[in-house]
Order: structure tokens, then C-alpha cells, then sequence
């Protein structure tokens, strides 16, 4: 199965297991990106947000978007839909927190690149990771709001690309066999 819709939703459950000193420090922790095309999520400080690249390959992120989980310990389910245009919703524990709107220059998917999951342990955490994830999610849609509050109060997720629960496997659980591998600690999987 090969995911290149420019129209895509991402669901996944985050934790910030302590507040970190890395103020200012950020990085990814799940990309679709190669060629100065494609999309990041990152964290920033306190902040989860997605950054989009239009096809000119230059960067956009939404700014307002940013999901803050600076609370040690509390899971918090947040999904991003992405129309092809470039606009963003944001979902935070089943609710729409933003939207964005579209993009000048169109966003561009980066196709036939693996979609990575995982970042570095920074130096400064001290060999803990300051960042648990959980149940990444990948459509090839822009998922509804009822989706959306579906997923979140009954766990129903329909038609995904493919589902990686992060429970001590790296199993799709999707049913299209998307299964990942891992490399110097980050997690790839080809969709």
C-alpha cells in the first residue's frame, strides 16, 4: 500500500514525561519528507506542531496550530487533517482547538519516501526521553469530526494506511502489513 494522497489525517497520543530544560530544543518525531517536499511533526519547548512543505519546497507551519502538552504525564490524542491545499485542523482529545487556512504555494506530498517515527535522545535528557508517542494513525483522508470523536470516545479508526500502536511492537495493525523496522533508534515504515 502506498500512501501519496496530498489529502491525509495523522491521529497519535503524546506524552511529555517530564518537563524538560531543553527549552528552545525541538526536533521531529514522525516525518513523510525527502527532496524539500513532504511534512514533519515536531516538538518545539512545550509545543507539538506540523510543518508543511508546499511545492516550491519552502516551509509552512500553521503558526496557531501548536498543541501545548506541558502537563508531566498526562497523555493528551491529538490528530492534524491536511487538505491538499495546505489547511490545517488540529483535534485535541476529540475537539477542534484550530484551523488553518491554505497555503499560498500548494503543499507537496513526498512520495515513494518511507514515513519515519521516533527522534534522537537529546544529550540534555540524559538517556530518558522527554517525549513518549503512542498510537500513530495514518489516513490517506481527511478524517470527519465524527472520526475523529469516534476514534477518541469509542476507538473505532476506519480505513487507515496503517496503524502502529507502539506497544512493544512495530506491527500495522491497519491490516495492509505496513510493518516497521528500526535503525539507529528511529522507526521506518514504507507507506
Amino acid at each position: 500500500m502506498r500512501y501519496e494522497s496530498a489529502d491525509f489525517s495523522l491521529s497519535y497520543c503524546i506524552r511529555q514525561q517530564a518537563f524538560s530544560s531543553m527549552v528552545g530544543r525541538g526536533g521531529a518525531f514522525v516525518a513523510h519528507q525527502a527532496d524539500m517536499k513532504g511534512w514533519t511533526l515536531l516538538t518545539q519547548d512545550i509545543q507539538t506542531f506540523l510543518f508543511l512543505r508546499n511545492s516550491a519546497g519552502q516551509g509552512f507551519n500553521n503558526n496557531g496550530h501548536g498543541v501545548n502538552v506541558d502537563t508531566p504525564n498526562r497523555w493528551l490524542r491529538c490528530t492534524y487533517t491536511v487538505k491538499h491545499d495546505g489547511s490545517i485542523s488540529l483535534y485535541v482529545d476529540d475537539f477542534l482547538m484550530s484551523q488553518g487556512s491554505k497555503m499560498v504555494t500548494p503543499f507537496a506530498q513526498a512520495t515513494g519516501t518511507p514515513l519515519v517515527i521516533g527522534r534522537s535522545v537529546d544529550a540534555l535528557e540524559h538517556g530518558t526521553p522527554a517525549w513518549q508517542l503512542s498510537d500513530v494513525i495514518l489516513y490517506d483522508r481527511v478524517l470527519t469530526p465524527k472520526e475523529v470523536y469516534d476514534y477518541g470516545q469509542y476507538g473505532i479508526v476506519n480505513r487507515p494506511v496503517g496503524r502502529w500502536k507502539l506497544d512493544g511492537n512495530l506491527e500495522d495493525s491497519s491490516g495492509f502489513g505496513n510493518h516497521a523496522s528500526t535503525a539507529d533508534g528511529l522507526t521506518y515504515v514504507n507507506v
